[in-house]
């Protein structure tokens, strides 16, 4: 039994996005640079995970409305928290929310553009 790794192409590209807003956004150090990427390592497997289970169990194309209207916006809090715990950073949500909004467009337009 082989075991699927296509996830790991996205979440490094959104794992590398996201470090280089949050660069542009102040967050310099080595370790608020690593906070960001283990902060992707936990949320972007588990967004695909929830996302998958509800393609086999809705099988609707309303699940991306789910994913972007009710998921997302639960990563950008959980990836907020963790900013604001680990790095103790000011505005933690505001950049979770600005780095997770370049992954979603950057997200959205790779779909439209590969359509």
């Amino acid at each position: 039994m082989q075991a699927d790794i296509s996830f790991l192409i996205p979440m490094t590209l959104t794992a590398v996005i996201e470090m280089g807003v949050g660069y542009l956004l102040g967050i310099r150090s080595v370790r608020g640079q690593m906070l960001i990427a283990l902060a992707n390592i936990l949320t972007n497997p588990l967004l695909h995970l929830i996302a998958g289970l509800l393609y086999l169990r809705m099988d609707l194309p309303a699940v991306h409305m789910v994913i972007y209207l009710i998921l997302e916006p639960l990563v950008i809090l959980l990836e907020g928290w963790i900013y604001r715990m680990g790095l103790n950073m000011p505005h933690p949500y505001r950049n979770s929310l600005i780095m997770n909004a370049v992954t979603i467009t950057g997200g959205l337009l790779w779909m439209l553009l590969s359509h």
